[in-house]
This record gives structure tokens, C-alpha cells and sequence, in this order.
């Protein structure tokens, strides 16, 4: 972004969406409740190749960002994108982290809570990626010129989320 600025009432108003962004998945979080799913439900191989798909997406994101007919108001959204695609694929890194961390306890009553927590928190991923996604969607809708690129962004992070259908409470929250 080489001698660009971002201001005005676009860059206040897309500051405000990416705000409410994190205020819904902050209260997606506090309604962690326990789960279906358990750590032998996640194959760890499948998550990491998944996440390197969204990281793939993330790359495609940022080089259009970084395009030079790409217009300011496309490239803070462009950017929103980008960073909501990354926190994706860096919070589901962090939850095959845990699956790791189980599958080197040894001590039982370690794993039975290192386990209750990959319950709780399964939940809280199935919800954050559906957010995710439905951000994605939405921001397809209002940038025809780069939709096709946000969309296979979205699907990505659907296919991380479908692995978290365990969690799924069908409620809609």
C-alpha cells in the first residue's frame, strides 16, 4: 500500500464493521457451552490441511489488496477479509494444538480434562468459522469485482467448519 492513506467515513465506517465483527464473535465465546464432540473426533492431518487452504486464500486476499488499480474503500475491506480468513486458520491452528497437547498426556485425569476442554471448545470454533464464513458471504454480495475470490475464501472456511459439525447445536447462535 504504498502511498496510500485510509481515512474519511469509509475507513469509520468499515473500522465500525470489523468492531461488531469481533463484539459477535466475542458473544458467540461467552455462550461456550459443552459440546458433542470429543478430541478422537478431529484428525489433526485433515484440520492442518485445511487451514493451509485458507491460508492459500488468505495470500490471494492480500495480492488483490495489494493490486494497484485496486481503489481504497476495496482495500480496507480487502484487508477486513484478509484478517478475518487469518484469524480463521489461526484460531483453528490453535485448537489442533490442543488436540496435540491430549495426545501426549499420559496421566488419565489429564486427558479426561484436556478432553472436556476440546468439548467446550469445539462449540466455540463450529460458531466462530459459521461467523466467519457468513462475514465472507455477505462481503461477496457487496464486492461483485473481487466475489469470486471472497467466496473460495468462504468455502475454505466452511470446509474447517463442517469439521466441527460434531459441535453443532442446530440453535442458530
Amino acid at each position: 500500500m504504498t502511498g496510500r492513506t485510509l481515512s474519511g467515513p469509509t475507513t469509520r465506517r468499515a473500522i465500525c464493521v470489523y468492531l461488531l465483527l469481533g463484539l459477535v464473535v466475542g458473544a458467540l465465546r461467552s455462550q461456550a457451552a459443552t459440546a458433542d464432540c470429543v478430541a478422537k473426533d478431529f484428525d489433526q492431518h485433515q484440520i492442518f490441511a485445511a487451514i493451509n487452504e485458507v491460508n492459500d486464500s488468505v495470500a490471494n486476499l492480500r495480492a488483490l489488496q495489494n493490486s494497484p488499480t485496486t481503489d481504497q474503500t476495496s482495500i480496507l475491506m480487502l484487508t477486513i477479509m484478509a484478517i478475518t480468513t487469518d484469524r480463521a486458520a489461526a484460531e483453528t491452528s490453535l485448537f489442533a494444538g490442543y488436540l496435540t497437547i491430549y495426545r501426549g498426556l499420559v496421566s488419565n485425569q489429564d486427558r479426561v480434562t484436556t478432553n472436556n476442554y476440546i468439548r467446550a471448545i469445539a462449540k466455540v470454533q463450529f460458531h466462530s468459522l459459521k461467523t466467519y464464513a457468513d462475514y465472507l458471504t455477505v462481503n461477496a454480495n457487496n464486492f461483485p469485482q473481487y466475489a469470486g475470490e471472497i467466496r473460495h475464501a468462504r468455502d475454505r472456511v466452511r470446509k474447517l467448519m463442517d469439521m466441527f459439525s460434531c459441535a453443532d447445536t442446530g440453535s442458530g447462535q
